[in-house]
């Protein structure tokens, strides 16, 4: 099953201690799909965690249909956030 993960390079959260800042989360995003079937999964994963799968983040499957959307959406916030690419 192919699987592509995109991490920030950025901390996410942080823990305010008395004299710093610690970071607390570095957020990826993992897409796994199944070749010649109708599995797509898109999930949000803390990948220098050791945690099992219930823990790691939230998943959600999606179908074509919200696939495409979810495309738009990404494209549109990405233009609207730092200009589109030309």
């Amino acid at each position: 099953m192919p699987k592509e993960t995109v991490a920030t390079t950025q901390p996410t959260a942080y823990v305010d201690n008395d004299e710093t800042k610690d970071p607390i989360f570095d957020g990826a995003i993992e897409v796994r799909w199944q070749r010649g079937t109708e599995y797509f999964q898109i999930a949000s994963v803390q990948p220098s965690k050791q945690f099992t799968r219930e823990q790691a983040g939230w998943y959600v499957t999606l179908d074509r249909t919200n696939i495409n959307k979810l495309i738009a959406v990404l494209r549109r916030a990405r233009d609207q956030a730092f200009g589109r690419d030309e």
